[in-house]
């Protein structure tokens, strides 16, 4: 993932003799390796693979005859392990970090260093968020499959203020962070953006709908089933580089922690056995409906003579 070593002697030797500013531009398919060369520009455009119009957008950015708003769609590696990458990647996938020579298991995990996150980028205004707020901070579900069936949505908003001389595009980014499950959460997870242009001194709040449905996550039984955890706690982070799961000035733009109420009627298992069952056309085909089904898998569950046959912890079907 390293450029040729020529690459960076001759950066290095640009930015040794002149004192005209510095600017990489990057035209490449993949990831490469730029934290060498980071501290030497003043500014680093990546074009990726930008076709045969590529050359006049680059030409119009670095003019300054447009305003790039672009965000990165991947996290870009810091190191050749790629650590940090996907930005979903399990919170338990972390890397090491000791003093030299200290011998392993005294190495103290951390989050890996990226050299950007997924959602970075900067442009020539600058954009300041506030004002962060929640519509509840309890979403109440009821299974598809069941009575009354409902799903409350939650609803996210943030003031945004273009504080800069020029306008420009900002792409306003909200993440979940679980906080615990029965599987192991993804480290954040994007659920809603919008892309705004403001005006210099521009205000504007943004507001972001999240339903219930999408917070659902591949349950324990196999990877069929998203379901859904009573009493699961999340907290929304806005910005690509807020971290909900860190202190300090990282998470300044994080809500209070949500929690999920299924109530004490709903069976996850069930409920994801029974969408699959309607889903597949099975449930029209044999005039069983969703309801009629998560009804037999509950009574499955709590039924105490085919429990016993099936062991104890198993979940309807």
């Amino acid at each position: 993932m390293d450029l040729p070593a020529g690459q960076y002697d001759l950066i290095s030797l640009i930015k040794s003799s002149t004192t005209a500013n510095v600017v990489l531009v990057y035209f490449g398919g993949r990831p490469r390796i730029l934290r060498q060369v980071e501290e030497f520009a003043d500014a680093i455009l990546l074009g990726f693979l930008p076709g045969p119009s590529g050359g006049k957008a680059v030409a119009d950015i670095l003019s300054g005859f447009v305003n790039p708003g672009g965000k990165l769609p991947i996290t870009w590696p810091k190191y050749e392990d790629a650590g940090g990458s996907p930005y979903f990647h399990a919170v338990s996938d972390q890397c090491n970090r000791g003093e030299e020579n200290t011998p392993l298991p005294h190495f103290e995990n951390v989050p890996c260093e990226v050299q950007w996150p997924f959602g970075f980028g900067l442009s020539f205004t600058h954009f300041e968020y506030s004002q962060l707020s929640l519509s509840t901070n309890r979403i109440a579900y009821v299974g598809s499959g069941q009575s009354q069936a409902k799903t409350h949505s939650l609803k996210v908003s943030v003031s945004l203020r273009n504080t800069g001389s020029v306008a420009g595009y900002e792409t306003v980014l909200f993440f979940t962070f679980d906080e615990s499950r029965s599987t192991t959460p993804e480290y954040k997870r994007l659920r809603a953006f919008e892309k705004l242009f403001l005006q210099p001194g521009e205000e504007r709040t943004v507001t972001a709908t999240i339903p219930v449905d999408s917070l659902k996550f591949v349950g324990p039984h196999d990877d069929t089933h998203f379901i859904l955890e009573d009493g699961l706690q999340f907290r929304i982070g806005v910005g690509a580089e807020t971290d909900c799961r860190s202190d300090g000035e990282a998470a300044n733009l994080c809500s209070d922690f949500v929690s999920i109420d299924t109530g004490n009627d709903y069976i996850a298992a069930c409920e994801a056995a029974c969408e699959l069952w309607t889903d597949s056309g099975c449930a029209e085909t044999f005039k069983l409906s969703g309801k009629k089904c998560v009804s037999m898998c509950k009574d499955v569950s709590t039924n105490s003579n085919v429990a016993k046959h099936l062991g104890e912890g198993e979940d309807g079907w």
